[in-house]
């Protein structure tokens, strides 16, 4: 994503990706400074809660949910989040080089008030020193889905210390996906298009907490599983040769003790 603030003399990349076989979300900005003095940018980090199952987001979970607590802990500077009544838990903050310089628990976020279930807001502000005409980079991380405040700490521990070699390991990682069954089409957009395909179907692909594997909506964006179009987004992997995915998924969706046939 790119942001290009005019008035104010700045540029700012986004980038974002989910490392392999972590549950967490790295952040990256670049900060651009277009104009002839060094400046301070000021941040503001703020992570939005639902701590809840997918079924207890449609009302369809018998288990009782409680209202999420958030914290701020000035040791590991990271805002913590658990269900006051389930074992789950969250963390979020930024690179060990970036200080918080305050933290609050905001009502309503930019105006769009509660949460979808019973969420917490968690606000992080940082203030950025970019020199004139130079660019500077922070990330920001978010972990969840931790049975205890003890492996969300470990989690933003391993972000923060690996998160450059995660980024390499999983480019080199599809990049190496992309080469063994590269297309070779006469349409080039249709060529393009069809290559992503198999980059798409790697990025929507999860590991569940409790076991299985699911297509997501739009990681990171909306982590939330597919519902009824679930088939559809399964269809989609067959082409490209993602049979064996597509039967670990349908063993998600159908009681336990039916029989799945091979797809091959």
């Amino acid at each position: 994503f790119h942001y290009r603030m005019q008035e104010q003399g700045l540029h700012i990349v986004r980038r974002q990706y989910i490392p392999d076989g972590v549950n967490g979300c790295v952040i990256e900005l670049t900060i651009e400074n277009s104009r002839d003095k060094a400046r301070l940018v000021e941040v503001s980090f703020t992570v939005r809660t639902d701590i809840l199952t997918v079924a207890a987001a449609r009302g369809e979970d018998s288990m009782e949910l409680g209202r999420d607590v958030g914290e701020y802990d000035e040791k590991t500077q990271a805002f913590y989040a658990r269900d006051s009544r389930n074992p789950w838990h969250a963390v979020w903050g930024a690179d060990s080089a970036n200080r918080v310089l305050q933290a609050d628990l905001p009502q309503s976020v930019y105006g769009f008030g509660n949460t979808l279930g019973k969420g917490v807001n968690g606000r992080l502000f940082y203030r950025v020193r970019v020199n004139a005409g130079a660019q500077t980079t922070m990330r920001l991380f978010v972990a969840g889905g931790f049975t205890s405040r003890s492996k969300a700490e470990d989690a933003l521990a391993n972000l923060r210390a690996h998160a450059q070699e995660q980024i390499e390991a999983k480019r080199a990682r599809l990049a190496a996906m992309m080469v063994r069954s590269r297309a070779q089409l006469p349409d080039s957009t249709l060529e393009r298009s069809w290559n992503w395909t198999k980059i798409y179907g790697d990025w929507l692909t999860r590991e569940l907490p409790r076991g299985g594997v699911g297509l997501c909506t739009d990681l990171p964006e909306h982590p939330s599983l597919f519902g009824e179009g679930f088939a559809q987004a399964m269809s989609a992997l067959l082409p490209l040769g993602g049979a064996k995915r597509v039967g670990n998924t349908l063993k998600n969706h159908y009681p336990k003790g039916l029989r799945i046939p091979n797809i091959g």
